[in-house]
């Protein structure tokens, strides 16, 4: 069967290639169509169901069935076209056996961009992605073996199309589709906060690891670096690498323009690094001026909204920052390297020694974890089970520990 799949491929002539290369150009040309629409339904639409856009914030309650729709329906649209198209194209009429290949493509295009182009892969629903997928792809296989097999017969006359049941049929069960979805998907089931902390946490450590060594960190500004990397995030989120490099093109040539990773407005090209420095400055001394004395969310949405005046925005940049404190405050290396244990008010993440610890009566002796499993004779995943079960927590020595990591530690 292998060998028939092989030999089936390669015996594509130059003029099928070109065209399955054009298919798979349209299908990524239609996933980022499909999202330019989408932002421009989200901004302009006031009521109804408009297209959900995910942002950072608590609050995600809209329904996804706009954007689960316009998943399944416009790629299966553009196909009936294409079909169409090379049915009286006589010169492209070998192409419509490869159709199917081009709604594959539009979902694995899709995959492709949330997890490796934007980066995004803490964000992607696998099934949510795998219910649009397999009702789009089974809505073209079914159009194009009942359907488009009589191409003749796909359009409806101008002079039937008033008098058609269906049309009334396709509006009831859209109705009922739409209704149906909301339940089923909303903004939250789709990206839930778990999926978001992750994002939050797994793009800060990056940052931090990328840029730690230009940045220095005190309790004087430590809540000022925290805000920054909040806006880092959410601006990497809008932004990425791609995007900013057409901006860096953009004010090249003498215009005005938000650019680095920082998106701060500049006339000259300016470095991501070079764009942190700029806006640590601006937090500091322009918009906050001095430190962030609390983690207030009205005080935090005060200051971001100085630093982008738009009310979404500041609202999932204090969503982050809450977060972002949540995580720092929970991982010690960074509850130290941020100074957060300058602040008396806040509890500690880390908890009090027992008596045990505490005490500096007669020496402990101390069991490795070799020891334990000579001395119970249970295999390593059974003790691991045991120690776990009984609470045991095994404590390293971290100067030993940094020493034996030092390049994995970040």
């Amino acid at each position: 069967m292998i060998n028939t799949i092989l030999t089936s491929i390669f015996s594509y002539n130059p003029k099928d290639w070109l065209f399955l290369l054009f298919l798979l150009i349209l299908a990524a040309i239609t996933v980022h169509t499909i999202s330019w629409c989408g932002s421009v339904l989200h901004s302009v639409t006031n009521s109804g169901r408009p297209y959900a856009v995910f942002t950072f914030r608590a609050d995600q309650n809209k329904g996804m069935s706009t954007n689960i729709l316009m998943n399944i329906l416009i790629p299966n649209i553009v196909l009936i076209f294409l079909s169409m198209f090379c049915y009286h194209v006589k010169e492209l009429a070998f192409g419509r056996k490869f159709l199917i290949v081009y709604v594959v493509a539009y979902y694995m295009y899709r995959a492709f961009l949330i997890c490796i182009l934007l980066n995004r892969r803490e964000l992607y629903n696998v099934r949510y992605e795998l219910f649009n997928a397999v009702l789009g792809i089974g809505a073209a296989c079914f159009l194009i073996k009942y359907f488009l097999c009589e191409p003749e017969k796909v359009f409806i006359p101008a002079s039937e199309l008033v008098s058609e049941f269906w049309l009334v049929v396709i509006a009831v069960v859209y109705k009922f589709m739409t209704v149906f979805l909301d339940k089923v998907y909303t903004q939250k089931k789709v990206v839930s906060e778990s999926r978001l902390d992750k994002y939050i946490s797994n793009r800060f450590n990056y940052f931090y690891k990328k840029y730690k060594d230009i940045i220095q960190i005190t309790e004087n500004d430590n809540r000022i670096w925290i805000l920054l990397f909040s806006i880092m995030i959410f601006e990497n989120y809008n932004r990425g690498k791609f995007k900013r490099k057409l901006e860096r093109i953009k004010v090249r040539s003498g215009r005005h323009t938000t650019v680095g990773i920082m998106q701060v407005g500049s006339d000259a090209d300016l470095t991501d690094e070079e764009s942190i420095n700029l806006a640590y400055f601006k937090l500091k001394d322009e918009i906050v001026g001095g430190n962030i004395v609390t983690d207030d969310e009205g005080e935090i949405n005060y200051y971001a909204l100085q630093y982008n005046p738009d009310e979404d925005y500041a609202r999932s940049i204090t969503y982050i920052y809450q977060r972002l404190c949540g995580y720092l405050k929970s991982t010690q290396r960074f509850y130290i390297a941020f100074h957060l244990e300058d602040h008396p008010e806040e509890e500690s993440p880390v908890d009090p020694p027992d008596e045990a610890m505490m005490s500096f009566g007669e020496p402990k002796s101390y069991l490795t974890f070799d020891d334990v499993r000579i001395l119970t004779g249970l295999s390593k995943k059974e003790l691991k089970k045991k120690l776990k079960e009984k609470q045991i927590v095994a404590m390293y020595d971290e100067d030993a520990v940094r020493q034996a990591f030092d390049e994995d530690i970040c």
